[in-house]
């Protein structure tokens, strides 16, 4: 099952994503609850999943990315903070 985030008619929706969007109640953390209101796809543009108001992220910290920057490995992972907007809604290429 693929829940998404979604804007629909200026306001922010959570559905269940198939071939078309089935649109939930407003408080999905309790339970999924379909409204019975289906949405076409073209209708909505897809938000990202959530909408932190910061990110704090680790760099270098992972092998692979290391040997993919050819540098020595850090004696310990960069911190650094990102903001929302960076995140990817990669739904509306779906």
């Amino acid at each position: 099952m693929l829940i998404g985030r979604f804007l629909y008619r200026q306001k922010v929706c959570f559905g269940i994503i198939e071939h078309d969007i089935h649109l939930l109640h407003d408080n999905i953390y309790n339970r999924l609850e379909r409204t019975g209101k289906r949405i076409s796809r073209d209708k909505v543009s897809f938000l990202p999943p959530v909408e932190p108001p910061m990110i704090i992220g680790l760099g270098r910290s992972y092998t692979s990315h290391v040997k993919e920057m050819a540098v020595d490995p850090p004696e310990r992972p960069a911190i650094f903070l990102s903001l929302a907007g960076q995140l990817s809604h990669t739904l509306s290429r779906c």
